[in-house]
């Protein structure tokens, strides 16, 4: 008897609550704020060293920067941007005959501007206008196309946010000055890919995420789960689709590991869930292989014991493992147990299971008053009803 469980939408289920990492998070969008201002600051005194920036232009740019840094005072330490003086003063900058390295610093002031608006899309316009002008030094051209790769990501632009990554990654992996690799570039990497459905890439970014991730917490002592769960979760469903489209044993191998992660970490009934249903298909495609409704089995039982395993539909497929695994005892007396705390019903299926695993348990005066029961329920079945009528001979002839 091979047990059919109805999980709905596998990959669905998985990448259910991603949403929420699927963006740039605010305290980075404020980190990209400031380093507008700080590169603009910085270039700024380096410039008028080298006569770069024109004497003319340098107080109007000087007048920017106060205004898109105003003064803190003790009253209020952190002022707001007055939006309108600051975009005036911006507007005036353009309107005047620049050179490409004046003009960059207008988009890039622009681009501030534009960050503590949330206006993204006129964010990354400015960045990518100043970034194609070419002017900054190597580190800092890198730096604003980094900013491109994240800010176009927080649009959706999945494909150009990977286009602009994947360079700024190998040009950090070659040692170019000041680039340094975090765990949050992969990850943004790897969400990108997973928007594009390209799985493979979408594995191979995560997986150094969180190698990276898993390091930095280790070195900074941190407690707690190093890695949240919706990474997890994205990479499961990342190798499950992976698989969809090429049957790789090796991937499968792997989801199985994830969810063994999800479940030591974050145990949910889902994850279990999932586990018995990668090992019930494994049993399927070895021709009903015993190993993969042992593991099944072993996985939803283990989440029994655990106190995560109380649906309906959840224990029935585990006691129809039992009966499939010849655990004709442990059925039945995990049936009764449920019917006493009432999460099995005692409806024509729960009891008909529960007659099937004592008689092949050989419990027959236990059967008879299941049959019984059942029978109340079912008066005409008339297989059950010859079971009755077996049963009570064979407990006769033993009783004589």
């Amino acid at each position: 008897m091979v047990t059919e469980f109805e999980s709905g939408d596998f990959s669905e289920s998985v990448s259910s609550g991603l949403n929420d990492s699927m963006y740039i998070p605010r305290r980075v969008m404020s980190w990209l704020m400031g380093l507008c201002l700080l590169f603009s600051v910085g270039y700024v005194d380096v410039v008028a060293a080298k006569n770069q920036v024109r004497p003319g232009v340098l107080p109007l740019i000087i007048d920017i920067q106060q205004a898109l840094n105003p003064e803190a005072t003790e009253e209020n330490p952190s002022p707001d941007i007055n939006h309108e003086q600051a975009n005036a003063l911006i507007t005036k900058l353009l309107d005047g005959d620049l050179t490409d390295y004046e003009q960059a610093l207008a988009y890039q002031f622009s681009a501030t501007l534009a960050l503590d608006k949330g206006d993204y899309q006129a964010a990354y316009d400015a960045f990518h206008t100043a970034w194609k002008l070419k002017v900054y030094e190597e580190s800092q051209q890198w730096q604003i196309q980094k900013t491109l790769a994240q800010l176009a990501m927080q649009l959706g632009q999945w494909q150009t946010s990977v286009d602009f990554y994947v360079p700024w990654l190998e040009a950090a992996k070659a040692e170019a000055p000041g680039l340094t690799i975090s765990h949050q570039d992969y990850l943004y990497l790897g969400q990108s890919y997973y928007k594009l459905s390209q799985w493979a890439n979408a594995v191979q970014a995560l997986d150094k995420a969180i190698l990276l991730k898993t390091k930095k917490s280790a070195t900074s002592g941190a407690t707690g789960h190093p890695i949240p769960e919706s990474w997890y979760r994205m990479k499961l469903t990342a190798l499950l689709s992976q698989f969809e489209a090429k049957p790789v044993k090796r991937l499968k191998t792997q989801a199985v590991d994830v969810l063994k992660l999800l479940i030591a970490q974050y145990p949910r009934t889902l994850y279990w869930r999932q586990l018995a249903v990668l090992y019930q298909q494994k049993a399927d495609q070895q021709a009903k292989s015993d190993q993969g409704y042992r593991q099944a089995l072993s996985a939803l039982h283990s989440a029994y014991v655990a106190g995560y395993l109380d649906q309906t539909q959840d224990l029935l497929w585990m006691i129809k493992l039992m009966i499939q695994q010849e655990n004709f005892h442990q059925a039945a007396e995990l049936i009764q147990t449920e019917i006493a705390k009432q999460r099995l019903p005692k409806t024509q299926e729960v009891l008909s299971l529960q007659v099937d695993a004592l008689l092949m348990a050989k419990a027959f005066e236990k059967a008879e008053q299941v049959l019984q029961q059942l029978l109340a329920i079912a008066p005409k079945d008339q297989r059950r009803n010859q079971q009755l009528e077996d049963v009570r001979k064979l407990l006769k002839n033993r009783a004589s």
